[in-house]
């Protein structure tokens, strides 16, 4: 059976994920991205992964820094997610509209979101166009008790918690 990208993604569309915003400090450049290929990978060690497109405007940032912060939106930063997925927008732009802290790891720790983490990469695989950032985690708290930014059949769901 032939399965095509387009088969892939259509099924993708009506699994829910969370919004992230990944971003990364290098040279006293920030930048961020709309991610919603986020998994928690160990518990021992302490281990998360991000999936980040080669060609995105952040990957030679992320891969160059050796950090990461993951900022997990609220169902209350569409606008914000939106603003970051857009190819177009000048990412170091949003994060002046933006309110953020700098995290231990100097990466921008979106304010308003549910939670953060931090991280320091310890492994990058290869996967198609796409890189996998394993981080170690280095800090990681709960911001606010909203509910979580859904993502889902090509918008953002609304669910009941």
């Amino acid at each position: 059976m032939n399965v095509s990208a387009d088969d892939l993604r259509a099924v993708m569309r009506v699994f829910p994920t969370g919004v992230t915003i990944v971003a990364t400090i290098n040279n006293g450049v920030r930048r961020g991205l709309t991610v919603n290929s986020f998994v928690s990978l160990s518990l021992d060690p302490l281990r998360v992964l991000v999936s980040i497109s080669k060609s995105s405007h952040c990957y030679p940032l992320i891969q160059e820094s050796g950090v990461y912060s993951v900022n997990l939106l609220s169902e209350k930063q569409r606008d914000i997610s939106s603003r970051f997925a857009d190819p177009k927008d000048d990412k170091f732009h949003c994060f002046f509209e933006t309110e953020y802290i700098s995290g231990v790891t100097g990466c921008p720790l979106i304010q308003g979101c549910i939670g953060h983490i931090e991280s320091r990469i310890v492994d990058e695989v290869d996967v198609g166009d796409h890189t996998l950032f394993i981080g170690s985690v280095v800090a990681a708290h709960i911001q606010s008790k909203d509910k979580p930014l859904v993502y889902f059949d090509g918008d953002y769901a609304a669910i009941d918690i």
